[in-house]
């Protein structure tokens, strides 16, 4: 009797299995994102490039609650001198 790999045995079937399923050795990687990463790389755009943040007119702030989102809403909008209309939490006002 032949002896099959496995990839041959499974490439008649292939299209029943995912494409993970196949791999032999999978490796991955952990990866971790902060949940305020895309406040904390809008306040270094701004801090870094205040030419940008003047021409900023609207800005929406949803689902920051903290009071570490409040100081980086505040922070951020230092540089917003062109601000015309800001939707921020009402927690942030309180």
């Amino acid at each position: 009797m032949e002896k099959r790999s496995r990839w041959t045995e499974l490439s008649s079937r292939r299209s029943s299995y995912l494409l993970y399923e196949l791999i032999d050795r999978p490796t991955s990687t952990a990866v971790y994102r902060g949940p305020l990463a895309s406040l904390n790389k809008t306040l270094k755009t701004f801090n870094d490039f205040p030419e940008l943040a003047f021409k900023v007119e609207r800005m929406w702030f949803r689902r920051f609650y903290t009071a570490e989102t409040n100081r980086l809403t505040a922070d951020m909008l230092q540089n917003c001198m062109n601000l015309a209309s800001l939707s921020i939490p009402w927690t942030t006002i309180r």
